[in-house]
């Protein structure tokens, strides 16, 4: 009896790692969405919203390297392919979220896409998000866009 649960166990292990590794290993291209626009300051309720989500959703423990500026990534987490690097979330145009547009960020957190369509990586857990509704995405990224730029580019992911 016992052995057909462990049966079944093991091939949704199995499926769940072949999966993980179509995810790593392709990368799917769509359309990229125009980049942001420059919108007009966000009213102070709809920023407290967005840094209560930010701290409910836990954004800093991923995408603060330690020591490092808050939100502006560099943080290495480590899985059994190797270490990805967590991206920076500040508004820097160059190498954080300042050239995405809001549709694009709606989309990383709804489809865990990037701003140029392709897959992110699993590490990034999108399907926690992925009913979070418009208005709760709008205030989120409006405390992303209200922090202070910083640029810092991330070295490559190691996997």
């Amino acid at each position: 009896m016992m052995r057909r649960p462990l049966r079944w166990g093991a091939a949704v292990f199995v499926a769940g790692m072949a999966l993980l590794g179509a995810v790593v290993g392709v990368e799917l291209y769509a359309p990229a969405l125009p980049p942001a626009t420059e919108a007009a300051p966000a009213d102070p309720v709809l920023l407290a919203r967005g840094a209560e989500l930010a701290r409910a959703g836990n954004c800093m423990a991923c995408h603060t390297a330690r020591g490092g500026a808050p939100y502006a990534g560099g943080r290495r987490i480590g899985t059994p392919f190797g270490d990805l690097v967590a991206g920076n979330l500040t508004p820097d145009a160059e190498t954080g979220l300042g050239t995405w547009s809001p549709e694009a960020f709606q989309r990383a957190l709804h489809e865990g896409r990037s701003r140029d369509g392709r897959l992110l990586y699993p590490a990034f857990p999108y399907t926690h998000f992925t009913r979070l509704s418009d208005g709760d995405v709008a205030a989120l990224w409006a405390h992303l866009r209200a922090l202070p730029p910083v640029r810092q580019a991330n070295p490559p992911h190691a996997l």
